[in-house]
């Protein structure tokens, strides 16, 4: 067909004036037109174009057809819509409707940027400026839109979304007030990091109160594996420096326990684990600045606090820790502490201190004989979960302990 002998108007009719990129789209939507002038068509519904153009005969007249075509775009109206890929000129916004827009593979919509500002943005009441300079942009201020970017994936293969990179960050994810990133998974991995670079990071976090927080029910909580083949157990092939953590929440009980483990040395099948940390472990040794003493059992003394009475031969006394501004706190597993015996019987006595709450052991702390005076030692003890210990001496002795340092 002849565009221009097709665009002149008759006398009498209305000009219609349209820029050239409109022209061209519409000149294009009339050569379809033509080709489905034999079609029957029904009238659009929902306020499209006019019905008017649709004759007695079923079939479209073409210039009345073209006049309801030209109004429809020039008012932003649904036109003739679903013969063609819905399209836009350079520079101008693709706006796309909610009823069933679809695309051919392999790309459903595609933009090319310019490197400023974003190729596809979806805002919540509008962004002001433009954060960086981005592929796809999601902003959400929780209106109308609580989520910026939501993907969702389904089936074995199914992925909610995909991050890859080369030679830059995959996944970036920052929060003021909220997390950074948070990622959960019902059935496999909710965070998956690598990279095959030696001078990167698989996964680099900064956090104002924890950088990462790992909670899993069954297997591992923290998982950090320099290879590629994972390891899962303490007694499988490894290599130096591999460190993962064991344990989870203990069916039926609400408990949490885990053990984190590391690599030391590797040679064919002499693999040795060494545990960092764990419920049988002691935790790290904080060192007080200067020792506190938390008890003297002679009158008069500080701190003031317990009895004030020398020991009695087979007596045990419960003794806290955490008094007299000592900073131990409820929780330390284990302390260092001086003990020093005051006014000791003339006798062969031994002196023991242990966890409050636990049964007296059989080994001691010091022992002394033949002669009375003072007696010096240091000693290592566990705690129970309140910083307690346990004192007894078997023979009548006065008693003075400082605190040195706790594990926790």
């Amino acid at each position: 067909m002849n565009g221009a002998d097709e665009l002149d108007a008759a006398p009498g009719d209305d000009a219609v004036t349209v820029p050239r990129a409109t022209l061209d789209g519409i000149l294009d939507r009339l050569a379809v037109l033509e080709a489905r002038l034999a079609e029957p068509v029904a009238a659009p519904t929902g306020g499209g174009v006019d019905p008017s153009p649709i004759g007695t005969t079923g079939l479209l007249d073409r210039r009345r057809a073209l006049t309801a075509l030209v109004a429809g775009v020039a008012g932003s109206a649904t036109v003739l819509a679903g013969a063609r890929p819905a399209a836009a000129a350079n520079g101008s916004p693709l706006i796309l409707g909610n009823t069933a827009n679809t695309a051919t593979s392999p790309t459903g919509l595609a933009v090319q940027g310019t490197g400023v500002g974003y190729g596809i943005g979806v805002t919540d009441n509008g962004l002001a400026t433009v954060p960086t300079s981005a592929a796809v942009l999601g902003h959400a201020k929780s209106q109308n839109f609580a989520v910026g970017v939501l993907g969702m994936g389904q089936g074995s293969i199914g992925v909610g979304v995909e991050a890859r990179a080369e030679g830059g960050t995959a996944v970036r994810a920052a929060s003021t007030s909220g997390n950074g990133l948070t990622a959960s998974s019902g059935s496999s991995t909710g965070i998956v990091a690598s990279t095959s670079s030696t001078s990167a990071s698989a996964l680099l976090a900064y956090g104002g109160r924890h950088a990462i927080v790992a909670d899993n029910e069954q297997g591992a909580q923290l998982f950090l594996v320099p290879r590629a083949a994972p390891v899962t157990d303490p007694k499988v092939p490894a290599d130096p420096g591999v460190i993962y953590a064991t344990g989870g929440r203990l069916a039926g009980t609400g408990r949490v326990r885990s053990t984190l483990w590391t690599c030391v040395f590797t040679e064919g099948d002499d693999i040795r684990w060494r545990v960092l940390a764990g419920p049988t472990t002691a935790g790290s040794l904080h060192v007080l600045p200067v020792p506190a003493r938390i008890y003297d059992s002679r009158p008069g003394t500080s701190p003031f606090v317990g009895l004030k009475a020398p020991l009695k031969g087979s007596e045990i006394r419960t003794l806290d820790l955490k008094v007299n501004g000592s900073t131990v706190p409820a929780g330390a597993t284990a302390a260092v502490l001086t003990v020093l015996l005051v006014n000791a019987a003339n006798a062969s006595g031994n002196f023991t201190v242990w966890a409050g709450g636990a049964a007296r052991p059989a080994a001691n702390t010091m022992v002394w004989g033949g002669s009375a005076g003072r007696f010096c030692t240091t000693a290592l003890t566990s705690l129970d979960d309140q910083a307690r210990i346990q004192v007894s001496s078997s023979a009548p002795t006065n008693l003075v302990i400082d605190v040195v340092g706790y594990y926790r």
